[in-house]
């Protein structure tokens, strides 16, 4: 990503879709490269929770191959208004992380927790 950094204009568009967008996020945005996410969650009204695909159908664009993904978000960046994404605070960061865990830990025991009951 710091290389990336040393090319003047270059700007990374990533769909914000599935648990992973937010750490895709970070890499890039620490590295100073200009970073936009589309499809943002509701709370973020600066994208609709559709608007790459909605953009792909505008293109005529029905398959949903990595490769005619990637060229979709190309051109969506070329076209459309830059608006940088903006990384939460250190504390909502670490909130984030702390709720992560708790999510896990408790998925992990669950199961554990019903072999364990008396019978």
């Amino acid at each position: 990503m710091k290389k990336l950094a040393n090319f003047p204009g270059i700007t990374v568009c990533l769909e914000a879709t599935g648990v992973y967008r937010f750490d895709l996020s970070i890499a890039p945005r620490d590295a100073g490269v200009a970073l936009m996410v589309v499809n943002r969650v509701p709370g973020q009204k600066l994208f609709g929770p559709k608007s790459s695909r909605n953009f792909a159908k505008v293109l005529m664009k029905n398959s949903k191959a990595d490769a005619v993904d990637a060229d979709t978000l190309a051109q969506y960046a070329e076209r459309m208004d830059f608006i940088a994404w903006t990384r939460p605070s250190d504390e909502k960061t670490a909130l984030r992380s702390f709720a992560r865990r708790v999510d896990a830990l408790t998925r992990h025991n669950q199961p554990l927790g019903w072999c364990l009951l008396p019978t």
